[in-house]
């Protein structure tokens, strides 16, 4: 749910096929947190990563758009990559209710 997600409350959702779902939330939560050019992180390559990563948790889709975000920042641009959405993941661990 998108609005879960972007309130940051941490849902254990049954893990849904990549697609159509998935992409909206990444595009709804990308627009939310005032990313560059939040249709491209919608995209199959990037939302199926950011889909397998969550682990099906709404609040990781959140997660690790803002440390990809953050990272795309840190080397002076504001459109991510998929390099950076690879150094994000490497910065912290998605949650998992388990």
């Amino acid at each position: 749910d998108v609005e879960l997600a972007y309130r940051s409350i941490i849902l254990k959702l049954p893990l849904w096929e990549p697609g159509e779902p998935a992409q909206r939330l990444i595009r709804a939560l990308a627009r939310g947190m005032g990313m560059e050019e939040p249709d491209h992180l919608a995209e199959p390559a990037f939302a199926e990563r950011i889909w397998r990563t969550s682990g099906g948790v709404t609040g990781n889709f959140k997660r690790i758009l803002h440390w990809s975000g953050k990272v795309a920042r840190r080397h002076d641009r504001r459109f991510v990559t998929q390099d950076d959405i690879t150094e994000a993941l490497q910065l912290f661990t998605p949650y998992s209710p388990e």
